[in-house]
């Protein structure tokens, strides 16, 4: 092989590797947005469905999401005639490898109380769809219930994602912005 014919093979090599490369990031990015937003799910809404022996229905809570950088805040809305709550999971794989974990989570707080954390899904009966998750376990009555926690780093972008209320013997799955990849 002649030299130039070396040099042109490396060239192009580097650059595909470039265009892979600018790929993969346009992917990556356009799969998170980084707008917070409330959402307010309707039991017509897909992904919310509750399990075969379930009581309740999507419709009976109403769930708020903003975020602070790195600080969390669900804040879940009893509808009238809704059970109090005793599990909220969050699902945390949304960000492929680069998701966080419950070890991530420096505090919680349910309703200014130090929150109980488990990454065991136990005996709720929800159908989870992950293995990544945190559950705030112990949830105490009340009408409505604000879930507070701060990630390690900085969370910028959201994507819609799943949690699961567990009321009496029920698990209802909802769809709202969930943490996705760290800045």
């Amino acid at each position: 092989m002649s030299m130039k014919t070396t040099y042109w093979l490396a060239l192009m090599k580097v650059r595909f590797m470039s265009i892979l490369f600018s790929l993969s990031l346009a992917v990556a990015l356009s799969a998170c947005s980084d707008e917070s937003s409330d959402v307010a799910p309707d039991a017509d809404a897909a992904g919310k469905k509750p399990n075969a022996n379930s009581t309740s229905s999507a419709g009976d809570y109403t769930i708020e999401v903003s975020k602070n950088g790195s600080v969390w805040t669900y804040v879940i809305t009893k509808n009238p005639g809704a059970k109090g709550l005793s599990h909220f999971i969050l699902n945390l794989q949304n960000c492929g490898l680069r998701s966080s974990t419950i070890d991530n989570i420096l505090w919680a707080k349910v309703n200014g109380v130090d929150a109980n954390l488990s990454n065991s899904e136990g005996n709720t009966g929800c159908e989870l769809t992950t293995t990544n998750f945190v559950k705030f376990d112990d949830l105490p009555d009340a009408d409505s219930y604000t879930i507070v926690f701060e990630f390690d780093k900085v969370i910028g972008n959201y994507v819609n994602s799943s949690v699961w209320l567990k009321a009496g013997t029920s698990c209802v799955e909802y769809t709202v912005n969930a943490p996705c990849c760290p800045l």
